[in-house]
């Protein structure tokens, strides 16, 4: 059975991505492996110190280390590694294998290990296998899953890793990097790996490895907090897989994805695509870094308690190390753990510095890798420009029903740990978590006042309220399994009862959300038009996208019409002479030319466009290099390709209805041979 399973598996991933079962299939074989390669990399560190259901428990931020080393070896290249296939392959090939040598040789000298029992496996499986099932529905049904927001941004700059830049910056060259990374360094290694090679494909094995991972994460959590792994079960329920009561007045699968809107309150606070109040929702599709960020912190808090309970100075050093990690992939969770990790340390006395130095070092020595190179351009570039988009305020009614049932097993909980905060660890680590999320919610509106309207982001409360969810979830876990234990040895029935109502209660948003994504988020939009034929782009077919990236891995700068920019740098990561995240704006600019500047680009950057050329020079360029002639004509080929050396293009997208302007006359055009052929491709240099 085992072999025929091999086989199946092999043929399934040998396969190109001809449907979304299929993609669905391998992404789900890619994630395991990956999260596979995490564990073993865990065990092979602190297996002496952790048994071996821990170190499952901490496969994410263990498969995190692993990128962070690629992607320090590819910076260190100048863009090599992820570059290239062979490379990535055969380092991850490498790092398996010693470390599954490492596991084996301990296990064969038979060095004191605790015996976990299989029920405990069977649980810690069973819950990270629920995850993919929730959460990974959308696989299933459409690919590629997308939504025309800031993933697009996040695809593209996987791309350019792909690609051989070193770090992702914009569309436009010349751009220094803003956004941590680490999140585009793991979707660049997971992309060798997935059937296709392309990044809108790797969408699929960074969800589940999320949404697994944050399951494993919790399960070590929970079974940490007071040795059963029946509370480890319920966290993983309430913290990863958990809604609010919005189901009750959902008669079908549905999202809220306005939720700056007044339909914020349509179910209750519950149900949110975007900003949600609770931990679980920021598994849906698709996956953003702050998501990685947060399913890496259950893991980096059971990995905390146990080494203060066993006050081991090795632990704690990697318990600086996954808070560095974190750092690296997203802004958010980072501080909420220092806070959590200080208020931890005051209950420590005299050993909080003794503890505290071998957290503190290394999370300080990983976050500087793209703090330090970030300041130096913060001082250069005058700083950041204001993108506040507006808070989303729940009232208190809204909060209680995005938490739904656990809200109420919470105050169960605490009846719990409250009186045992003197004495145990485990009640500290809650009472930190609800500490310092209180102190993050609070404080966020002083972040901008202090550091500058640019910091606005860092400032909305919404960001900071999942880890008060996280923290009752904690209090619920605690509740939960301390109730249905006593039920269980008493009255049996009654205990399975309550156990179905409590887990069909906590599940029945999640799912409704899950399916809802495919109803509610179009498969196309304005900004990526139907014509560019993603599907078929992905399973390498002669699109326009195909055309102009027939492999991963090429470095071009191209010209295109500002409607497909923001897609084609998703697709490609190429540099443009114009990148459009906001049409609107651009329609704006061209019929009002002296109208008060617009970054179309967005780029975060306050005084980027002192150093490179603006948007009124690109939209000029732009149209004179896709129409083949000036915007009131009279340009010769001579004339055109000199603008076309000048911003040093490779290719430009035009409509067919151009092919005979002037500057394209003897240059080789590229027709789609499937989808639209709306479109060609002129060859203008060849890309590197």
């Amino acid at each position: 059975m085992a072999l025929a399973a091999l086989v199946i598996v092999s043929v399934v991933m040998i396969a190109g991505p001809a449907n979304p079962v299929v993609v669905g299939v391998q992404a789900a074989v890619v994630a395991a492996g990956a999260l596979a390669l995490g564990y073993l990399i865990v065990d092979a560190l602190l297996g002496r110190k952790l048994d071996t259901l821990m170190c499952a428990s901490l496969a994410l931020p263990g498969l995190l280390l692993y990128s962070l080393c690629l992607m320090l070896l590819h910076i260190a290249s100048g863009g090599r590694i992820l570059a290239s296939p062979i490379a990535t392959r055969a380092l991850t090939l490498i790092v398996f294998l010693a470390c599954l040598a490492v596991v084996r040789r301990r296990r064969s000298l038979r060095a004191e290990r605790r015996v976990v029992p299989r029920i405990e496996w069977a649980a810690l499986i069973g819950t990270a296998f629920l995850a993919l099932v929730v959460w990974g529905l959308p696989l299933l049904a459409r690919t590629p899953v997308y939504y025309q927001g800031d993933e697009g941004s996040h695809l593209g700059w996987i791309n350019q890793l792909l690609n051989g830049d070193t770090v992702p910056t914009s569309a436009l060259a010349g751009v220094p990097n803003y956004y941590p990374w680490l999140f585009h360094g793991l979707g660049a290694l997971l992309t060798w790996f997935t059937p296709g090679s392309r990044a809108f494909l790797v969408v699929g094995p960074l969800q589940l490895v999320t949404s697994a991972g944050m399951a494993l994460g919790l399960f070590g959590l929970g079974r940490q907090l007071d040795g059963r792994w029946t509370t480890g079960a319920f966290l993983a329920l309430f913290g990863a897989l958990a809604g609010g009561f919005g189901f009750i007045p959902a008669h079908q699968p549905d999202l809220v994805v306005a939720t700056r809107g007044p339909a914020k309150l349509q179910y209750w606070g519950d149900l949110f695509f975007n900003r949600p109040y609770s931990y679980s929702f920021n598994n849906l599709v698709p996956p953003y870094p702050r998501d990685l960020s947060f399913a890496l912190v259950p893991g980096c808090l059971a990995l905390l308690l146990h080494g203060l309970r066993v006050q081991s100075l090795g632990l704690l050093a990697a318990v600086g190390t996954v808070v560095g990690l974190i750092a690296l992939v997203h802004e958010d969770a980072a501080p909420f753990l220092l806070v959590l990790i200080a208020v931890l340390l005051v209950f420590e006395g005299r050993k909080a510095l003794r503890l505290g130095l071998p957290v503190l070092v290394p999370a300080l020595l990983l976050w500087v890798l793209w703090a330090v190179p970030l300041l130096i351009n913060y001082v250069h570039l005058g700083g950041f420009r204001q993108t506040v988009k507006g808070l989303v305020s729940l009232p208190p009614l809204g909060i209680l029903g995005a938490w739904g049932i656990v809200t109420l097993l919470g105050v169960l909980g605490a009846g719990w740990w409250l009186p045992l905060i003197a004495r145990s660890r485990s009640a500290r680590v809650i009472l930190a978590t609800f500490m310092a999320s209180a102190v993050m919610i609070f404080a966020a509106p002083l972040i901008p006042r202090l550091l500058g309207s640019g910091f606005g982001t860092l400032g909305l409360q919404h960001r900071y309220w999942p880890f008060m969810s996280l923290a009752v979830s904690l209090s619920a876990a605690i509740g939960a399994s301390r109730v249905m234990r006593a039920l269980m040895e008493r009255r049996r029935r009654v205990g399975i009862t309550i156990l179905c109502v409590i887990c069909v209660t906590a599940l029945a948003s999640p799912v409704l959300g899950s399916l809802g994504f495919l109803r509610v988020i179009p498969a196309t939009g304005v900004l990526y038009p139907a014509s560019l034929s993603l599907t078929p782009s992905t399973q390498g077919k002669s699109t326009l996208l195909g055309v102009l990236a027939p492999h991963p891995g090429m470095r071009c700068t191209i010209a295109v019409p500002p409607r497909l920019s923001f897609a084609v740098f998703a697709f490609t990561g190429y540099r443009q002479v114009l990148y459009v995240r906001t049409v609107p704006g651009l329609e704006k600019l061209l019929i009002n030319p002296r109208q008060p500047f617009r970054d179309l680009a967005f780029i975060r950057w306050k005084n980027i466009y002192e150093h490179i050329p603006d948007a009124r020079a690109r939209v000029t360029a732009n149209q004179t290099l896709t129409r083949g002639a000036a915007a009131g004509g009279g340009i010769t080929a001579s004339v055109w390709r000199r603008v076309a050396r000048k911003w040093g293009v490779n290719e430009v997208v035009t409509t067919a209805s151009r092919l005979d302007a002037p500057g394209f006359r003897g240059l080789p055009v590229v027709h789609p041979q499937v989808g639209t052929d709306r479109f060609a491709v002129v060859k203008v240099s060849p890309c590197s």
